[in-house]
């Protein structure tokens, strides 16, 4: 099931950039908790993997590759709706994939990208 809500926020990201390039201000208006319960949805998925034991590599993986994917293409549809300058889709997106090729060397070991952090 956790799977299944990770998956399920690319049709919802789909609907809510299209809602964006309305440039109704309504809909705009509207399109801010639509993002935000997208964006929970990463927090949900993860929730529900722990309480029913649906933790996995395969899962890990699905949840660091949609919330990239999610990053991304919000970056580049706000760049290009002239909502925030290129230098900071670029930044934020080689950040990312830094991070993200430190997460594969560690999934290649059989470490869930979460158990890689050493909490105190």
């Amino acid at each position: 099931m956790a799977n299944a809500i990770t998956l399920s926020r690319f049709p919802l990201l789909f609907i809510y950039i299209a809602l964006l390039y309305t440039r109704n201000a309504t809909i705009i208006f509207w399109c801010v908790p639509f993002v935000i319960f997208i964006a929970l949805m990463d927090t949900f998925d993860g929730i529900i993997a722990r309480r029913y034991g649906e933790v996995s590599l395969l899962g890990s993986a699905l949840d660091i590759a949609v919330d990239r994917a999610f990053e991304i293409i919000l970056w580049v549809v706000y760049t290009d709706l002239h909502l925030i300058s290129v230098i900071i889709p670029i930044i934020v997106i080689t950040r990312g994939s830094l991070t993200d090729t430190i997460r594969a060397v560690g999934m290649s070991h059989g470490k869930a990208a979460f158990d890689q952090v050493k909490h105190p």
